[in-house]
């Protein structure tokens, strides 16, 4: 799927303003920001990937067996080396433990990436910060 014109910049620019904002499913949860930027990237919301609005929802996905790592390659995500992320690409930690929730993180560049998780507001973590065991993905394939 191609990206829009100038899609580093909408991309910087949507950070930004998502920085700082409460955590709230569906919204600034992890697997929602990386849907939006997705969005902001390419234009449109990836084709299948599911959403919800409340913990409920998303336990209730997550016990029928939705998986992101299963679904990154349906939606047309290939995996890349940490090493080559670039902008735009997404990092899936295993499940934390204190949530039962894998952690979804979008690549900005130069080793940064943007998460929300319960309890915190939308913030920057560096690569140092990842889990060791997480994947890296690329949506598309003209990033």
């Amino acid at each position: 799927m191609d990206r829009r014109a100038n899609w580093p910049h909408w991309l910087a620019t949507w950070a930004e303003g998502m920085l700082g904002k409460p955590f709230a499913w569906g919204v600034t949860d992890c697997h929602a920001l990386a849907l939006a930027a997705f969005a902001v990237i390419h234009g449109v919301r990836p084709p299948e990937a599911p959403t919800w609005a409340s913990r409920d929802e998303a336990d209730a996905l997550i016990a029928e067996g939705w998986d992101p790592l299963k679904a990154l390659p349906r939606l047309g995500a290939v995996r890349v080396e940490p090493g080559f992320c670039r902008p735009g690409d997404v990092a899936v930690e295993p499940p934390k433990e204190a949530t039962g929730y894998p952690g979804v993180l979008v690549a900005l560049g130069m080793g940064r990436f943007l998460t929300g998780a319960p309890g915190a507001v939308v913030h920057i973590v560096t690569h140092d910060e990842i889990d060791p065991a997480a994947t890296f993905w690329r949506w598309g394939s003209n990033g």
